[in-house]
C-alpha cells in the first residue's frame, strides 16, 4: 500500500520533522505500507539520498513540473525512484497550516482539484488530513472551498478548538472532524549529540512575524526579541539563536542580534539541517523563546518550557495542549520580560510550570497515539474502539 506524504518539505524544519514522524510511524507499523514523498522543495533529492519513493513532481517558483512516465526508467539509473500518483493508495495530508485566509484561496482549491481527480480513479483510495491548524476563512468562496475539501477526506484531524470552530463556522459537518494534537511529539530527541549548547536559553525567530502582522507589530517584534537577548546577556544568562527554517529566518536573526548589541560570541546563531538534531538541541535548553510552531512543539514535548511569540491562534493552543496555557495569559498581563525573569529566577514558579508541563506531555502523547490507532483501524479495515 503506497502512502503519499503530502505537504512536507525540507525547507521548513517543522515540515521536515512532520515527515520524519510519519516515516517513523509507518515503519513502526511493520505492515506493507510504503511511504512516498509528495511534491515539496528538496523532496526528490531527499528521496534519492534516502533511497525512497517519490512522486515525479518538482515545484519551482510556484510552477509544477511533472516528469512523464516513460522517463521513470532513465531516472532510476540516476538513483531516482518515482511512483505515478495513480498508484498511490492513501494520502496523508500534513500541510501544517495551509488552509486559511492567511494564505488565500489557492492552496484550498488546488488541493480540491488534485484530490478529487485522484479519488475518481478508485473509490477505495483514502485521503486523511492529519492534525493541522485551519482558518479563519474570511469570505464565502473560501468557506465553500474548505467545506468541499473536508468532504473529500476519509478522516480529518484538527490541532485545536479554534481551528475546529473556524471549520464549523464555514459549514463543515462537525461529525467529520476530530481534535488531535500535533503528532511530532512522538519523535524522541537523540541522546548522542553535542551538548555544548545545553542549559542555554534558545531563541527561535520567524520571519512570518514580519509579513503576517501589521507594520507596527513587525517593527516591535525585532525590538522585543532584541530586548530579550540584551536583558539575558546583562544577567549573564547564556543564549543562542536557532534557525528553524532555511528561508529568511537567518537574515532576521542577524537583524535581531544587531539590534540587541550582543555579539555572536555571547549569542551564537546556530543552523542545523537535520530536524531531529534540531529537536535534540532544543531538548537540552533551559528555556525556549520562539515563534516557530514546531520549535515550540519540540521544546514542549521534551519538557522544556517556552515563551511563545506567535502570529496566529495555533501558538496559544499548543501551550494549552501542554497544560501551560496560563503562561500566555500571564505574558499578556505582565509582559514578556517579567515572565522571563520568573521562569529563570523564581524556583517555585518554575517548579510548578515544569510539573504542569510534565502532565501535559502525558496527555498529548496519549491523544496522539489514540489518533494513530484510529488511522490504522481505517487503513487495515478494523473496527475502531
Amino acid at each position: 500500500m503506497n502512502i503519499e506524504l503530502l505537504g512536507v518539505n525540507r525547507q521548513n524544519k517543522g515540515a521536515e520533522l512532520m515527515m520524519r514522524a510519519l516515516l517513523y510511524k509507518i515503519k513502526e507499523r511493520e505492515n506493507d505500507f510504503v511511504p512516498v514523498l509528495g511534491s515539496g522543495k528538496g523532496n526528490i533529492f531527499l528521496c534519492k539520498k534516502e533511497n525512497m519513493l517519490a512522486l515525479p513532481v518538482i515545484k519551482k517558483r510556484g510552477a509544477i513540473f511533472t516528469l512523464p512516465y516513460y522517463l521513470f526508467g532513465i531516472a532510476r539509473l540516476f538513483g531516482f525512484n518515482f511512483v505515478d500518483r495513480k498508484n498511490i493508495d492513501v494520502i496523508f495530508d500534513a500541510s501544517g497550516f495551509a488552509y486559511s485566509s492567511s494564505w488565500g484561496k489557492g492552496p484550498i482549491f488546488q488541493r480540491i482539484n488534485e484530490i478529487s481527480k485522484w479519488k475518481k480513479l478508485d473509490k477505495n483510495k483514502k485521503y486523511i488530513i492529519l492534525p493541522q491548524a485551519f482558518g479563519p476563512f474570511d469570505n464565502a468562496e473560501m468557506k465553500v472551498g474548505i467545506t468541499e475539501l473536508i468532504g473529500l477526506a476519509d478522516l480529518c484531524f484538527v490541532r485545536d478548538i479554534q481551528s475546529y470552530k473556524y471549520l464549523i463556522q464555514a459549514g463543515v459537518n462537525e461529525e467529520s472532524i476530530t481534535i488531535s494534537p500535533d503528532f511530532t511529539c512522538l519523535i524522541k530527541p537523540h541522546k548522542d549529540i553535542d551538548k555544548s549548547l545545553g542549559g542555554r536559553v534558545c531563541i527561535i525567530p520567524n520571519y512570518r512575524m514580519l509579513d503576517k502582522q501589521d507594520s507596527s507589530d513587525s517593527k516591535r517584534y525585532i525590538t522585543d526579541m532584541a530586548a530579550i537577548i540584551s536583558e539575558l546577556n546583562t544577567k549573564k544568562v547564556p543564549t543562542f539563536m536557532l534557525i528553524h527554517d532555511s528561508g529568511r529566518d537567518f537574515e532576521l536573526a542577524k537583524k535581531i542580534l544587531l539590534a540587541s548589541k550582543v555579539n555572536q560570541q555571547h549569542c551564537p546563531i546556530v543552523f542545523e539541517s537535520d530536524p531531529i538534531k534540531i529537536k535534540s538541541t532544543i531538548s537540552l535548553s533551559k528555556l525556549v523563546v520562539g515563534s516557530r510552531y514546531h520549535g515550540l512543539a519540540s521544546a514542549l514535548s521534551s519538557g522544556v518550557p517556552v515563551i511563545a511569540l506567535g502570529w496566529s491562534h495555533k501558538y496559544r493552543h499548543i501551550m494549552e495542549d501542554y497544560n501551560i496555557g496560563y503562561l500566555t495569559d500571564l505574558i499578556q498581563e505582565k509582559g514578556v520580560e517579567a515572565i522571563l525573569s520568573r521562569v529563570l529566577e523564581d524556583s517555585d514558579f518554575s517548579s510548578e510550570l515544569l510539573s504542569k508541563l510534565s502532565l501535559g506531555i502525558e496527555m498529548v502523547n496519549s491523544r496522539s497515539e489514540l489518533m494513530w490507532s484510529h488511522i490504522w483501524s481505517v487503513l487495515e479495515g478494523q473496527d475502531y474502539v
